[in-house]
């Protein structure tokens, strides 16, 4: 880039080419998403701010919330014509059924006829998934499921893609566990086992664990017993109580099905 061409670029009197940006701020040693901070008033944008609101909603059961951010979606969509906000009114409809214990097809909402289509997966198709996998049936998820870590394997080193693809899959390995189906549990929880996790990475590590020795449970090896409790136990010295029985519930419900069985 020419010092004349950059200088009415600092002026605003011209546009770059996006190979140029970023040789600019890879000189600078800037990344794209500082920009993008920077950009928006040092503050987050819009679309993750949504999301914020609705994990804050839904997180604390505010129903009301729910329904004021799905008409304010439909709203923006109708006039901005950006299909984000047609995903995230469709996603607060599939929350809002489950905090109201609402069965749904799935299949009929725009997130899933998005996800089912989307080729190349990111982390914004992760959330998305993360969010309403519990209303799709175990055909449906195995199938989406390829998809999605065929793409996310390529950001494992990328932070925050790592830990999100984990938790991922962690929450398919409850669902499931709650289909009763334990073959497909244990298929998935070594899937877990093969992670790379960094040492930072304390709750994904507690949640290896924790999966790891309902693994052990599920084979009947008395070893799974004891690393659970080790799991509850630190979670009760840290005082989660919502965390620990949410893990123990599982648990529990685990136990009980496989004497049935």
């Amino acid at each position: 880039m020419s010092r004349s061409t950059f200088n009415r670029y600092t002026k605003g009197k011209t546009d770059v080419y996006s190979t140029h940006l970023i040789d600019i701020l890879s000189r600078l040693h800037i990344e794209l998403s500082e920009i993008q901070f920077i950009s928006n008033g040092y503050s987050n944008s819009e679309e993750k701010d949504f999301l914020i609101r609705i994990k804050n909603a839904f997180e604390g059961k505010n129903i009301d919330e729910l329904k004021y951010l799905k008409t304010s979606c439909e709203t923006s969509y109708i006039e901005k014509s950006d299909i984000f906000y047609c995903h995230m009114a469709s996603l607060v409809t599939v929350l809002m059924n489950r905090l109201n214990h609402i069965d749904m097809d799935i299949t009929q909402t725009d997130l899933y006829k998005y996800l089912i289509s989307v080729e190349t997966w990111t982390r914004y198709e992760l959330v998305l998934f993360n969010n309403c996998l519990f209303f799709f049936n175990l055909e449906a998820i195995q199938v989406i499921l390829s998809r999605a870590i065929a793409s996310l394997d390529k950001f494992n080193d990328l932070n925050p893609y790592a830990s999100e693809s984990f938790r991922l899959i962690v929450n398919v390995v409850i669902t499931f566990c709650k289909h009763l189906d334990y073959s497909e549990t244990i298929k998935y929880i070594d899937l877990l086992e093969n992670y790379k996790l960094r040492e930072d990475q304390l709750y994904e590590q507690f949640l290896l664990k924790l999966f790891s020795g309902i693994k052990l449970l599920i084979l009947g090896d008395s070893n799974g017993e004891k690393n659970i409790l080790k799991c509850i136990d630190f979670l009760d010295f840290l005082e989660l109580d919502s965390l620990k029985m949410m893990c123990q519930g599982l648990v529990d419900a685990i136990e009980t099905n496989i004497k049935r069985i």
